[in-house]
């Protein structure tokens, strides 16, 4: 059985990072540079994205890289984020939330860009919560309903 292929992607401020195939399969965006750096003997795709994102965005693609069937884009989108996702945006700062968003709509990689959507909208109904919760004084009972309203679609 051969060895899988090794693509260095190199952030805009020099960092590298060596990734294989099924990582790079889940980017639009990388699959065709992958084709046009696949002949050459170096297999580096550089590109305009820092190290801070590019990171998050190849730790992302790495729990989905064992997933035989490609991510089909719903129409509606989904209204939760899996178990996965939930547990992958933990750990992502709000600072960098929108630059991951934008970076993972730049690669078009569709899964992360809905997770993203799909996390970003969650903490803007948790902070109408919140802000609702500074200027009155409310029961557990009031903000259950609140956090039913603006978190959990039904």
């Amino acid at each position: 059985m051969a060895a899988e292929a090794i693509y260095i992607l190199e952030s805009n401020d020099g960092k590298a990072f060596d990734v294989g195939k099924k990582i790079i399969a889940q980017s639009v965006v990388l699959s065709e540079m992958m084709e046009l750096v696949n002949d050459s003997e170096t297999k580096t795709i550089p590109l305009t994205i820092s190290s801070v994102l590019l990171k998050p965005i190849i730790d992302y693609c790495t729990l989905y890289q064992d997933v035989d069937e490609a991510y089909v884009v719903k129409n509606p989108p989904p209204i939760f984020l899996t178990e996965k996702d939930s547990e992958f945006m933990k750990d992502i700062s709000n600072d960098i939330l929108e630059d991951l968003t934008n970076a993972a709509n730049y690669l078009n990689i569709p899964r992360l860009i809905d997770a993203c959507l799909l996390h970003l909208r969650d903490q803007m109904r948790l902070s109408k919560i919140k802000n609702k919760q500074t200027t009155t004084n409310l029961t557990y009972e009031e903000q259950q309903s609140l956090y039913e309203k603006y978190v959990i679609w039904s």
